[in-house]
Formats: C-alpha cells, structure tokens, sequence
C-alpha cells in the first residue's frame, strides 16, 4: 500500500472506491476529520490519491485496455483544516510520526510506502537540517528496526514568481523543509508538455522546453556544495505559458488529470508542480514493490534513482 499524508481524501470517487477502503481513510487528530479540505475544487489528497493509484490518467482514458492494479492505498490526514489550531512548527515531525504509526498499526501485514507532498518554507536554511527533517530522517532510517521509504516533494516555487525568471528564479529558491532529509526520497518536477490544444493561446508561449525542469520546481543549487544534491529524481510537474504581455499563466492541457474531491459535480480535475510529480513517484514506487515485495526500503529507492536518466537541459 501506499500511505498518502496529506489534507485527507475522499474516497467516495468511483475510481478510489477499490483503492482505499473506509478503515484506511485515517487521522492523525480525530477532530480534525479525514476528509479532503484542501480550498480548491479538485482538493490536493484526493487528486494525490488518484496518480498515486493509476499513474498517468491520460494514457489510461486513451486507451480501451484494462488496467492492472497492483497496489491500495491508505491516506492518513496530518494537516489541521482551517477551523482548527495550526500545529506549532516544532512539532510537525511529531504529526509525521503519528500518521506513519497510525497507517501501520491499521496495516501489520502490507508493505507500506509512504507519500508526502506537504512542504514549508519555514527552517530550510539552506538545506540545514531541521527537527521536521530530522524526524523524517529518523523514521526512514528505522530507529525502530523498521526502515521506511518514505517519499517527499521537493516544494514549489510561490505562484507569484514561478515562470517569471526561469530558470533563475529556480535555482535561487532552495528545496523546502523536510525535503532536505538525506534518508528520503525527495523528488523535484520536470516537463514535457509544451503543447496547448487552444486556438486562443497560439501566441502564447511554453516557459519550459520539453525535457526542461519545470517552471514550479525548487532545486538545490544554492546550497553549500557539503550538502546532498536534491531532487533526487524528477517527474513529470507541468508547464506554464507566457502571454504577449509577458505574464505568466497556467493552462489545464499544461497540467495531469487526476481525480477530484467533488466528484459528484467533476470527477476529474488538474494537478501540477512538485506535488503531482512526487505522487507518480510513488506509483513507479508502487510498482517495483509489486514485484519485489521483500525489496529494503533502501532498494527501492536506490532502484529509482540509480535507473533514472536526466536530460541534457536538466
């Protein structure tokens, strides 16, 4: 299974209902609720979950053949919604380790991967070690004889900047925290659609070339060269385009299909940046678990990055 620690899902869509059963749709507060409370329409936990769950969702609504599920998921919610107390900072690596204790106490005999596309930009530092990334570190290391692969965003640049000064603006903008964790897989977002299939924005023009980083994505560049190089592998985040009047804007054909929170008003919505990358992480994730299922945590990682390929650009 893979656990998604997130702002909760909603498994009613028709298309998780076989994925994440009632008992998995877990909290780590139960005043908080384990639905998706994510403001959009779309939510965030809810679209996770469907990338998480099915990969591509554009080949797969292409094409008329059947599709092997090899993995379930489970979501713990670790976000308070808006109506409740924020967690104090020094304690996010503490929610972290409930989530994780809560998924694997409802699972004792599965596998468990672990998702996460929640980042901060509070005590980076530079890619300093932090008492969130520290937990995580922690946790993925199995200071309970229990090693875990845990896998996590990279972050994304502010929506007021992204695209603005590509690709420097990128390269300023350092991994968010707990990303900078040396034991977990962190993963940072690509692109390669540059095409938008609407008359109305021939003029308009894609920020990233295909096989470029993506225009969401933050990097380690800055960092002190002692440090681990981070993302440690990308996938696919989207693109944005800029306008005749050099403003930047996003474009849904520029974005993947998952599915929504509202899915009785839009079964599907849009997903992008490090959080829609990170998810395909942990289906590819998924998938080699599938067929290793006695593979270290350790393994599966070192399978991911060391079989990864980088572009020339990137």
């Amino acid at each position: 299974k893979v656990c998604i620690l997130d702002k909760g899902v909603n498994n009613g869509h028709r298309l998780l209902q076989p994925l994440l059963s009632n008992t998995d749709t877990l909290t780590a507060n139960p005043a908080w609720g384990t639905n998706d409370h994510h403001p959009t329409r779309g939510g965030h936990g809810t679209l996770m979950a469907g990338l998480v769950g099915y990969g591509k969702f554009e080949t797969i609504l292409a094409s008329s053949n059947s599709v092997l599920v090899t993995h379930q998921l489970c979501s713990v919610k670790i976000l308070p919604p808006p109506s409740q107390t924020p967690t104090p900072k020094e304690l996010w690596g503490d929610v972290t380790a409930q989530g994780i204790s809560k998924a694997e106490i409802q699972n004792p005999e599965k596998v468990l991967l672990f998702c996460m596309a929640v980042t901060s930009k509070d005590d980076t530092h530079l890619c300093r070690p932090s008492s969130w990334s520290g937990a995580v570190d922690n946790l993925a290391f199995g200071d309970d004889n229990s090693q875990r692969l845990i896998i996590i965003s990279a972050g994304n640049l502010d929506s007021d900047v992204a695209g603005a000064n590509y690709p420097d603006e990128n390269f300023v903008s350092s991994i968010q925290n707990p990303a900078q964790s040396w034991n977990s897989l962190t993963v940072g977002a690509y692109t390669e659609k540059i095409l938008v299939n609407d008359s109305r924005f021939n003029n308009h023009t894609p920020i990233a070339n295909e096989g470029e980083l993506s225009p969401y994505s933050t990097t380690s560049v800055s960092w002190e060269k002692k440090w681990p190089i981070k993302p440690d592998v990308v996938f696919e985040g989207g693109n944005l385009l800029r306008a005749p009047d050099n403003s930047i804007i996003g474009h849904d054909d520029l974005d993947l299909l998952s599915t929504s929170k509202s899915f009785s008003i839009k079964p599907f919505d849009t997903i992008n940046a490090t959080s829609a990358a990170t998810a395909q992480a942990s289906w590819f994730a998924a998938q080699i678990a599938h067929l290793y299922p006695d593979a270290w945590a350790e393994t599966l990682r070192g399978l991911i990055v060391h079989s990864s390929s980088w572009t020339p650009a990137m």
